[in-house]
């Protein structure tokens, strides 16, 4: 595993500082984060000290930002290691800027380092309402060996260059999950709502990992 996970690689300077963000835009994505970090998919390393996995989920944030763009939820860098995220462990994305490896954010904590790979997806497709950043090494490995789709090898997490790959791989691969080859363990899925990334993140998992 890459000893930078977890680390913000984009341009974070548009943030705007907050106590919390209302719960109204935390209660669903929290229901299904808990699951996910039951199913230890968003969990904390030990060894490296690091948390991993992220979740997200598109909302309407015009009232604080015009923009053309989408704006989400996402959760908080380095909130991994945590069972029970509220309302200061999540983040509003206002705008971003691909090119410029740039994002705008309101809340109690800075965003997910994986903030600008969920905003070039949602970028994709404005019927997508969801994804999900999860790390599982068994289910990483048996993805890239059995031909699922995948972002290179040489691309780092957290850079421009991942979200035009995951741009392409949304774009070729509409509604299917993918692992990203240059970010040990990481998986991503999505869908129209959260329920729906959520179940093809189980599909995945149930598909190659044997209990």
């Amino acid at each position: 595993m890459s000893l930078d996970e977890g680390v913000i690689k984009f341009d974070f300077s548009d943030y705007y500082q907050t106590d919390s963000i209302s719960l109204k835009y935390v209660n669903e994505i929290e229901k299904y984060r808990k699951k996910l970090f039951q199913l230890e998919l968003i969990g904390f390393y030990q060894v490296h000290q690091v948390g991993y996995g992220n979740i997200s989920q598109k909302f309407d944030f015009c009232e604080f930002r015009e923009t053309s763009r989408p704006q989400f939820v996402i959760s908080g860098t380095q909130t991994g290691h945590l069972p029970d995220l509220d309302g200061s462990h999540y983040t509003m994305v206002l705008d971003y800027d691909l090119d410029k490896n740039k994002i705008s954010s309101r809340g109690a904590i800075l965003p997910s380092s994986e903030s600008l790979t969920h905003a070039a997806i949602y970028e994709v497709d404005k019927s997508i309402g969801a994804v999900v950043h999860i790390h599982h090494e068994e289910l990483w490995n048996k993805m890239l060996q059995n031909g699922e789709a995948f972002t290179a090898k040489d691309i780092p997490y957290g850079t421009k260059q991942m979200a035009n790959a995951v741009q392409e791989l949304a774009k070729t691969n509409p509604g299917k999950g993918f692992a990203m080859a240059g970010h040990d363990d990481g998986i991503v899925t999505y869908g129209q709502n959260l329920e729906i990334a959520f179940e093809r993140c189980l599909e995945l998992y149930n598909k190659y990992i044997t209990r």
